[in-house]
């Protein structure tokens, strides 16, 4: 190679190595995504969601008034970022026992790219007046198609989710990450159902801390980023990153999904004790029952738990 080959090529590849890396394809705004991203060095890693649509299918479904509504979606970004946080290809399941207005707090997460489910005990509480979240009891559990699952339980205190994901995170799992939430609503219900979690790997070093926190007292909020003209907030992960070369590494679809069927119902209800069984065949009445989270309604004959 000649001499000014070789230099063109190396400011080519000087130009290339400086810039980050995005994923080719871009999706629309109204389709929900969460895609991870890297610094080059891998002393950063960045989460990024937008769930707005699906979440609002989700606690449409359920029929939340605009509070709970907006408690939910906390729920679901957060947990979303968690399970890709810790292993993209776990199912995540999550139950907070709250003694606030709003009560059970659940959130079934599958698989990267293979949906999730969400429900809440009593979803108008926010006609009630009282205080939705008060914390509870937080039980996560983490599993695969192999190997046993991966249980944490902890109680917490009256903190947001956003506090109660990173010390989980940071307990369970030693990720120190600074999880943000950026859910709106108004009196129709949820607007944006956003966030992003930021991580420091064990790579990382007090400076990268520094710098991290420096970019964050600067930043928008992810949901402001997520523009028409730039859906995948791209201009938000340069902003969190700033001063690092970094890729976008992978990207999902994020989608409410309840696999709820008769069938299903029907092998858990055969999977009751005998006697219990048999109490209801006597009873002679049909098993009526709803799936709490996508409110379908199943009529269930006492003969079929045999």
């Amino acid at each position: 190679m000649s001499g000014a080959k070789a230099r063109y090529f190396a400011r080519r590849w000087a130009r290339e190595e400086a810039a980050s890396q995005y994923l080719p394809t871009v999706p629309s705004r109204t389709e929900d995504t969460l895609w991870r991203g890297l610094t080059r060095n891998g002393e950063l890693r960045l989460l990024v969601v937008r769930a707005t649509s699906s979440v609002q299918e989700s606690v449409r479904t359920l029929g939340a008034d605009p509070a709970t509504a907006r408690l939910l979606a906390e729920l679901t970004v957060g947990g979303l970022l968690v399970r890709s946080a810790t292993d993209p290809e776990a199912q995540v399941q999550l139950t907070i026992r709250n003694p606030g207005a709003a009560g059970r707090l659940y959130l079934d997460v599958w698989r990267a790219g293979q949906g999730y489910r969400a429900s809440v005990e009593n979803p108008t509480a926010g006609a009630t007046g009282e205080p939705l979240f008060r914390g509870g009891e937080f039980d996560l559990m983490r599993s695969r198609a192999s190997g046993p699952p991966h249980r944490s339980v902890r109680l917490l205190g009256e903190e947001g989710l956003a506090e109660a994901y990173m010390a989980h995170l940071l307990e369970s799992d030693q990720i120190r990450a600074i999880l943000q939430l950026d859910v709106r609503a108004d009196h129709r219900g949820v607007t944006h159902a956003c966030g992003f979690l930021v991580q420091v790997t064990p790579e990382g070093t007090r400076d990268d801390v520094e710098q991290l926190l420096g970019n964050l007292d600067r930043v928008p909020a992810p949901a402001d980023l997520m523009t028409e003209a730039d859906p995948d907030g791209r201009a938000f992960g340069d902003q969190i990153l700033a001063g690092y070369r970094w890729d976008q590494a992978a990207r999902e679809n994020v989608s409410f999904v309840c696999r709820c069927s008769r069938e299903r119902l029907v092998a858990i209800l055969r999977s009751l004790p005998e006697d219990e069984r048999r109490e209801m065949v006597e009873e002679a009445e049909p098993i009526e029952t709803t799936c709490e989270f996508c409110r379908a309604k199943y009529l269930i004959a006492p003969t079929e738990l045999f």
